[in-house]
């Protein structure tokens, strides 16, 4: 009976100390090469021609993965496809992660695996890993991100004077798994990726979706930041 007793607490504690591992969670960022919240007549001019990158940042505040905790660090992945990346039926063609310097070698493992099983489509795709400075500060709406030498972008709201003129309505969703999310405007962004061989530079434009990943919360869109 007492060894019974002792496998019994043994299996409740080992239970116990599973259950309480938080499943990877913090804020997405997602940015495209089209307004994803815009009027009728620049959603039209864009669809076709335009959104042919998109580069995402996942910040973690919680979790693990592999039984490794990720928590205070960030992964990005620049995407680039023939069509629109903001359309969800368009397939990225070839992408690069940017793992973080300061991770150790297991972080950086876990952190490609969870990618790839959050986004079945990096599994098969041309994939080019590299590991560099990722700089990630979040304040409200306001988006400070450095990514080595190829990335620098700053966010902030949407503000009446941002109104075009043919009405704003949300044409696009995050192809990211997101709870309550917002769009916010691309204040200003430059990226320089050789390995890709894409230049893309944008500003002021309403282009990136943020919100919180790793929430079984259903998705709800509104303008304001996501607290």
């Amino acid at each position: 009976m007492k060894i019974t007793g002792l496998l019994l607490t043994a299996f409740l504690s080992a239970t116990t100390s599973l259950s309480a591992v938080a499943l990877p969670s913090g804020r997405i960022v997602e940015v495209h090469a089209v307004e994803v919240y815009t009027g009728g007549c620049t959603a039209s001019a864009q669809a076709t021609m335009g959104g042919r990158s998109m580069l995402r940042v996942w910040s973690f505040e919680e979790g693990a993965q592999n039984g490794v905790a990720l928590r205070g660090l960030q992964v990005a992945a620049l995407q680039v496809a023939d069509k629109n990346l903001a359309s969800a039926d368009t397939q990225p063609t070839s992408a690069v992660v940017y793992l973080p310097r300061n991770a150790t070698d297991a972080q950086r493992a876990a952190l490609l695996s969870w990618l790839k099983t959050e986004n079945p489509e990096m599994v098969d795709a041309p994939l080019v890993q590299q590991v560099a400075d990722i700089k990630y500060a979040q304040n409200d709406a306001r988006i400070l991100l450095h990514i080595g030498a190829q990335i620098a972008m700053k966010t902030r709201e949407i503000q009446k004077c941002d109104a075009g003129a043919c009405g704003e309505s949300l044409w696009y969703k995050p192809r990211t798994k997101t709870g309550d999310y917002t769009v916010l405007v691309n204040e200003s962004s430059s990226v320089n990726e050789p390995a890709l061989s894409l230049v893309w530079k944008d500003n002021s434009a309403k282009s990136v979706f943020f919100g919180r990943f790793g929430t079984d919360a259903k998705p709800e869109f509104r303008l304001a930041s996501v607290e």
